[in-house]
C-alpha cells in the first residue's frame, strides 16, 4: 500500500537507508510503501522539481527493505505520481558508482545511463546519472498520458 502525506517520515526513512545520504531539508515531497501491518517499508522521495513548457523534470532518491517494489508500488512511483501529477517527462537519479546493487535494479526498472558525474556525491564518491522519460517508461501506460 501507498503512504501519503508524511513526506517527512518517509524521507527521514529513506535518507537513514542510504549511505552518505543527508537528511531532507526543503522542496521535496515523498511517498511511502507500509506493509500488511502498516509498517514503513520503503519509499521514493522527489526533489529538484522543475516545471516548464511541455513537461518537467524530477530528481528520485529511494530505499527500502528487499522485495518491497511491487509493480502496484512501481507505477505508483515511476508512473502515475511523476508523470501524472507533477507533469514531468523527464525523472532523473543519481547513484554512488559504487552501489552496483542499486545500479542492476534502476537499469531492470528502465532507467538509462546518461555517464557519470567525477566526484559527484562528493570527494572520491563518483555518480552514476539515470534517466527515465515518460514515453520510455512502462511504468505509465498510454492510457494514461
Amino acid at each position: 500500500m501507498i503512504l501519503s502525506g508524511q513526506r517527512d517520515i518517509v524521507a527521514a526513512y529513506v535518507a537513514s537507508k542510504i549511505r552518505h545520504q543527508e537528511p531532507f531539508i526543503t522542496g521535496y515531497e515523498a511517498l511511502g510503501a507500509i506493509d500488511r501491518d502498516g509498517r514503513l517499508i520503503g519509499g521514493f522521495v522527489y526533489s529538484e522539481h522543475r516545471p516548464f513548457d511541455g513537461g518537467g523534470s524530477v530528481a528520485i532518491c529511494a530505499a527500502g527493505e528487499r522485495d518491497w517494489l511491487s509493480r502496484g508500488n512501481l507505477r505508483v512511483f515511476l508512473g502515475l505520481y511523476p508523470f501524472q501529477q507533477l507533469g514531468c517527462h523527464r525523472i532523473q537519479a543519481l547513484i554512488a558508482r559504487s552501489n552496483r546493487r542499486a545500479r542492476h535494479v534502476i537499469e531492470r526498472l528502465g532507467f538509462i545511463n546518461e555517464g557519470t558525474l567525477r566526484e559527484g556525491l562528493g570527494p572520491k564518491r563518483d555518480a552514476v546519472v539515470y534517466r527515465l522519460l515518460r514515453h520510455e517508461s512502462r511504468w505509465f501506460k498510454e492510457t494514461e498520458r
